[in-house]
């Protein structure tokens, strides 16, 4: 064997060694991306409130410092904006405005990038503590509750399968290195 075949060969065997020592780290984020705290969540101190009356939540879920618009839905109004602490949570105490229409509407809170929406139904009543009509949203009672956008991981599948093709390739250039080898 010459010393061109021998180098060949050691360079190929370093060169698969390297990428299967990658590899399972290529597609590996930092340890809160794997293991992230728990599902979001949204709760609320009521699910009835008097138009003019307050609305406390606590919300998780959301990246750090990140803005989260509080809003009613039926007709869109923003009851406030917040910022996530540390831990991605928020919580605070909105006043719903006094003009809702009485009856069912959806509390809301979006955050952009990462993008996620957290909702909840919600019952206003009029000023006097009676029910009203319910709103324009459409939201009946029988409407399943609203689950978080959370979006979907394709740069994970992306960055495995080109290591998957690295190893391939890799794994074939080594064969031809061999075979080469074999022949002299």
């Amino acid at each position: 064997m010459t010393t061109s075949s021998r180098w060949r060969a050691a360079l190929a065997s370093a060169a698969t060694a390297a990428v299967l020592v990658a590899a399972p780290l290529v597609g590996a984020g930092t340890a809160h991306a794997q293991y992230p705290p728990g599902p979001p969540s949204l709760g609320l101190n009521a699910s009835t409130v008097t138009a003019g009356g307050t609305l406390t939540f606590s919300a998780t879920g959301f990246a750090a410092g990140q803005e989260v618009i509080a809003s009613i839905l039926s007709r869109e109004v923003v009851v406030g904006e917040y910022y996530a602490n540390a831990e991605g949570a928020v919580s605070a105490t909105v006043t719903i405005p006094s003009y809702i229409r009485p009856g069912r509407h959806t509390f809301q809170l979006v955050a952009h990038d990462p993008d996620l929406t957290l909702r909840a139904n919600i019952i206003v009543r009029g000023s006097a503590g009676r029910p009203g009509a319910p709103g324009g949203g459409g939201h009946g009672k029988d409407r399943p509750p609203y689950l978080a956008d959370t979006g979907s991981d394709d740069d994970t599948t992306l960055m495995l399968s080109a290591a998957a093709g690295g190893l391939v390739a890799l794994g074939a250039g080594t064969m031809v290195v061999m075979r080469r080898r074999g022949r002299r």
